[in-house]
């Protein structure tokens, strides 16, 4: 499969009861690539996506183009596009085989080639040997991959996921989620997937688009995103930032706990915050450090242990530290924050 460039121009989604779920939006996909919308429920993920599929229509303004054709007008089952519901929406009276040939059949693709193509992705998704079983006798893990063999038989120029793996448990949605980015990378197809879930979105898309309330309000990729967020919207949404409270003067940033030294040139702070990842402060004995807290809590999470801190700020300020150092309740302890480290971000 070949990719296909997705361009919204102006989109926009006002219902009929004044509800406006997406504000004007231009993005563009490029051919290929694999773009995660990525906000908190309500944000406009789903209106978009729904957009590019044509199950809705943008508001008048708004244009949609595959490549060079603009297909605004056009409806879902002539726009070549593959979608995966967070349901799945798999016909349950029907066999694994079955279920991946629908589309095929409804394009009257004779059944020889209907035959070579399902077990062509039934291999490609690790379905061999299920192919006369029931969708009712398959586990969670197998009927997402039956919905997106089904998604993907007919060769469509797109593909969209709709929270593809949200109906799965915690261990089997990791599995997965590795194996579905593997997957969409080998197919080569211009992908867009909606998720509430950060990690997932960093570990499958090349890019991702953080959205808030109808807006998006960065889209850059994964790593750009965590290193370099635009805003605090997007700091604490994209991995955890913890928000420090203080005043500014001269470069000196004065906090409950103590102080702490921003970059050179920074000559005002948004609301008097800046924003400092969990994993990078290192806990340091208090002697050696001008900024200081108190340990409130330590939860062992087996690969790492997170510290809650009092007395920073006004706010909790949580650390993500190795499993290993003890801390007891009550014990005072040095932050050190590394320069390079600090965020310092409009507010959302």
């Amino acid at each position: 499969m070949s990719g296909t460039q997705i361009q919204l121009k102006s989109c926009s989604k006002t219902f009929p009861d004044g509800t406006r779920a997406l504000s004007p939006t231009s993005i563009n996909v490029s051919p290929g690539e694999i773009l995660a919308l990525l906000g908190p429920s309500g944000c406009g993920k789903t209106t978009m996506l729904r957009i590019i599929a044509g199950l809705e229509s943008p508001d008048e303004t708004g244009k949609v183009f595959f490549d060079d054709s603009d297909v605004t007008s056009i409806p879902i089952e002539k726009r070549s596009v593959g979608m995966v519901f967070q349901s799945y929406a798999l016909f349950p009276n029907m066999s694994v085989r079955e279920n991946i040939g629908y589309g095929l059949k409804i394009k009257k693709i004779s059944t020889e080639k209907i035959r070579d193509r399902v077990d062509e992705v039934m291999a490609l998704c690790q379905l061999e040997g299920l192919g006369e079983r029931n969708i009712k006798a398959l586990s969670g893990g197998q009927r997402q991959r039956v919905a997106l063999a089904r998604a993907v038989a007919p060769q469509p120029k797109i593909l969209l996921l709709d929270e593809p793996l949200s109906a799965l448990d915690a261990g089997l949605r990791d599995q997965l989620r590795d194996e579905l980015a593997i997957l969409l990378r080998s197919l080569s197809i211009t992908t867009v997937f909606v998720t509430h879930d950060q990690a997932e979105a960093m570990a499958i898309a090349d890019r991702v688009a953080v959205m808030q309330k109808g807006h998006v309000l960065q889209i850059d990729d994964p790593r750009k995103l965590y290193t370099a967020p635009d805003n605090a919207f997007v700091a604490r949404f994209v991995g955890a930032a913890n928000e420090l409270s203080g005043r500014l003067n001269n470069n000196l940033f004065s906090l409950q706990g103590g102080s702490l030294q921003l970059p050179e040139g920074i000559s005002a702070v948004s609301d008097d915050k800046i924003y400092v990842r969990q994993e990078a402060i290192k806990l340091i004995p208090p002697s050696e450090s001008e900024l200081k807290g108190k340990v409130l809590s330590s939860t062992f999470l087996g690969n790492s242990q997170k510290i809650v801190l009092s007395d920073v700020c006004e706010r909790l300020v949580n650390v993500i530290t190795d499993p290993f150092s003890k801390y007891e309740i009550g014990q005072e302890v040095g932050l050190l924050i590394q320069v390079e480290d600090i965020l310092v971000l409009r507010d959302d």
